[in-house]
């Protein structure tokens, strides 16, 4: 009997469940993402008053998700009490059925007992069964979502350093290279040709969407061209050497990633701590020009700096970037706007200590500030995927 009424349940509740597990999931995100938008962005919510825009989006995801979650627990406990009364009825009926003058109370009392010891050791098993069940639909929603990302392909190789090692002495080939992206019908890149040495500075420049940062996504092997290849020295940059490529580059992006830790560990990044070699933090951060702004701090090196680097100006979040790529010791230097946050002095100063004296540091300059390239040996302009000249500082100057 009791295994009936709880099938019954099942079938009545599965498809309410199944509703309310993608609401749940759906609308976690919702908050987390209204949350993130609202706090990460609150200067800009404050000063344009739209604080009533988050709180409303937080509100519209969080009430469904309260309520759902609720149903979904009154769901998975109610059956309990819905048939321990309807046990009571059960056992009350029968005693009234089987009782008569003829047949004495004490008759019964043995069977009604016995009923009742079962009933109380069964029901807590088979309500933890269908509570576990409805905990198991509710919650699948969100176990599917990251078992299907869980569940992606990467590349084994991607994490081994295989036998394919690259050693970049002389010179990196661009030849005919070609990208676009999935369900995007124009190229972002298309038939990129030419070549730098090692020791080179090669600027980048064009407007935005030209391709810049695509184009950086794969010389650092970060994408895959369609078509085309990149040859440094006599080696092809395939699947299997990727790694060993990128053990020779370091990348200061736009918006450089900092973790709520000090300022030491922010620049070994992904050092473990008692294998940081504090010289060579030290000596990087005094090229990205920030070695005195750090010694003037409370904690020197032990400062922790927040999340996100956000007790420090936007300035001296970008030269901690710099300080980390330079603690690398890399052959090929990325610089992807790295200077677009220094003021004019500050940036003099960083790009002398980089570039004026002997330096077989081979480096890519992407800048919308000309000034920031004119250290480079030649630089590359693209104009829609493509490159529309490659020429001098002073002829970048000239037009």
């Amino acid at each position: 009997l009791l295994i009936i009424i709880y099938f019954f349940n099942v079938l009545i509740f599965k498809k309410r469940l199944d509703k309310y597990s993608q609401i749940i999931a759906t609308n976690q995100n919702s908050v987390y993402k209204s949350l993130q938008e609202g706090l990460h962005g609150i200067r800009d919510v404050l000063i344009h008053g739209n604080q009533e825009i988050y709180v409303n989006h937080y509100r519209n995801a969080d009430i469904p998700l309260r309520l759902s979650m609720a149903f979904a627990q009154i769901i998975g406990n109610s059956p309990k009490f819905i048939v321990e009364a309807l046990g009571m009825v059960v056992i009350a009926s029968i005693a009234y059925y089987f009782i008569s003058p003829e047949v004495g109370f004490q008759t019964i009392i043995p069977a009604l007992g016995s009923l009742a010891l079962g009933a109380q050791r069964l029901l807590p098993l088979i309500q933890q069964i269908y509570s576990s069940w409805a905990a198991i639909i509710t919650g699948h929603q969100g176990l599917e979502d990251v078992v299907t990302l869980m569940e992606q392909e990467f590349e084994v190789d991607a994490f081994i350093n295989n036998n394919h090692q690259i050693n970049f002495k002389k010179i990196v080939h661009i030849k005919n290279l070609k990208f676009s992206y999935p369900k995007n019908k124009t190229s972002a890149l298309k038939n990129i040709n030419f070549q730098f040495k090692k020791g080179d500075c090669i600027g980048v420049i064009g407007s935005s969407g030209s391709g810049k940062s695509t184009f950086l996504d794969l010389l650092m092997g970060l994408l895959e061209p369609d078509h085309g290849k990149i040859i440094i020295d006599d080696m092809i940059l395939k699947k299997g050497n990727i790694r060993s490529w990128q053990n020779h580059i370091a990348h200061v992006p736009q918006n450089i990633f900092l973790l709520d830790t000090t300022i030491a560990q922010n620049i070994a990044f992904g050092v473990e701590t008692d294998k940081i070699v504090m010289d060579q933090v030290f000596n990087a951060a005094r090229k990205a020009q920030i070695h005195e702004t750090i010694m003037l701090m409370e904690n020197n090196y032990n400062t922790i700096i927040g999340e996100k680097g956000e007790r420090l100006s936007g300035g001296q979040r970008q030269r901690i970037g710099i300080a980390r790529a330079l603690y690398k010791s890399a052959s090929l230097l990325v610089l992807d706007e790295a200077t677009s946050a220094l003021d004019n002095e500050t940036e003099e100063l960083f790009l002398k200590s980089m570039f004026l004296g002997k330096t077989n540091l081979t480096t890519i300059m992407v800048a919308h500030r000309l000034s920031s390239l004119r250290y480079c040996n030649s630089i590359i302009e693209l104009n829609k995927g493509q490159v529309s000249r490659i020429c001098s500082y002073e002829e970048v100057l000239g037009n």
